[in-house]
């Protein structure tokens, strides 16, 4: 029996729900992007899938080597810098020490002599490449910010549904989407109590830090960032990367840009969130909605990794409903649902 699954992380009380979506896969298109880059610190990611992600193609210097050299006149300036973490051990700072990265990081600069990348060793940056979903810290030397502009797809049409990695400890992340919002509310990470968002304040020059409440439930609400107020929740926009610290791995599934899969259940939306005492009890909620006849395979995790069917549903009406009395214990339970095809 074959699965199509297609998940959409939403967050109640200490439970995160990823609920279905029913969305026919969309069109392939091509689609231009253009970000202005700051004469100063930045953070900096691939908003779409491009056939080489090399860094010199990137971020094109006046001169691209790898292959043969060929002059561009690319508009990353001489003297610029990108850095790849390297070490999942990272302390992010509240302000960048230039002395501090390269222990961390992997280093990669454009010389001003023959408008190239190089690496620390002094060589052709040719091997190295711009990972989609991940991104890099750049620091623009040119005196002047400029545009840089990638034509490529976004990933949603080349599969409906997008898997980024998020690793344990801390990493550099972006969007998979081409969509700008807020971090969960709409662009689907889920969020454990305890995880630390980072991002640079071109403003402030420094990296604002937002940390998901320890003592919440990895809620939107959650979220406390450098106001102090809860409810911050950080706002990621199209092409920004961030540091992102989390005790535990897990994916970053992303959707096509059409409507957003609906999780019903209004009993429970019309309470907002579900609260720490019914979770004591050992029972849990949600609903599905979806085509009449529809099969669904609804799954349970921990840790992202190992994924148990905890029922197998079918959808009558429209609607169907999933209760989970198997959590008494659990801090925190993620679910998908699978639709079942013949």
């Amino acid at each position: 029996m074959k699965t199509n699954s297609s998940l959409l992380p939403f967050t109640m009380g200490a439970i995160t729900i990823a609920a279905l979506s029913l969305h026919p896969p969309p069109a392939t298109a091509v689609t231009n992007v253009t970000v202005a880059v700051p004469n100063e610190w930045s953070m900096l990611a691939i908003p779409v899938v491009l056939t080489n992600n090399r860094l010199e193609t990137v971020l094109p210097p006046r001169k691209v080597v790898c292959g043969g050299t060929l002059t561009v006149n690319g508009p990353v300036p001489p003297g610029t810098t990108a850095l790849r973490l390297t070490d999942a051990n990272f302390v992010v700072p509240e302000v960048i020490d230039d002395s501090g990265l390269f222990a961390h990081f992997a280093f990669f600069a454009v010389d001003p002599i023959h408008d190239i990348w190089y690496n620390d060793i002094g060589a052709a940056a040719c091997n190295e490449a711009v990972e989609f979903g991940s991104g890099i810290l750049f620091f623009n030397t040119g005196g002047t910010s400029f545009s840089i502009t990638w034509t490529g797809e976004a990933a949603q049409t080349i599969s409906q549904v997008v898997s980024n990695h998020i690793p344990a400890g801390v990493s550099i992340k972006s969007s998979m989407s081409l969509l700008a919002g807020g971090i969960q509310t709409d662009l689907g990470l889920p969020v454990l109590p305890g995880d630390e968002l980072h991002k640079y304040n071109v403003a402030t020059k420094k990296f604002d830090r937002y940390i998901s409440d320890p003592a919440g439930s990895g809620l939107p609400s959650d979220w406390i960032g450098p106001s102090s107020t809860p409810g911050d929740e950080p706002v990621i926009g199209i092409a920004e990367a961030f540091f992102y610290k989390t005790s535990v791995a897990r994916d970053w599934l992303q959707y096509d840009t059409g409507p957003p899969p609906r999780l019903i259940s209004p009993a429970i939306q019309a309470r907002g969130a579900l609260q720490a005492g019914a979770f004591q009890i050992g029972a849990f909620k949600m609903g599905i909605t979806g085509k009449a006849g529809q099969r669904y395979a609804v799954q349970g995790t921990s840790d992202f990794s190992t994924w148990t069917t905890l029922a197998t549903l079918t959808n009558t009406t429209g609607t169907v409903e999933f209760v989970d009395d198997t959590n008494a214990g659990v801090s925190h339970r993620f679910y998908r649902a699978e639709v079942l095809r013949p």
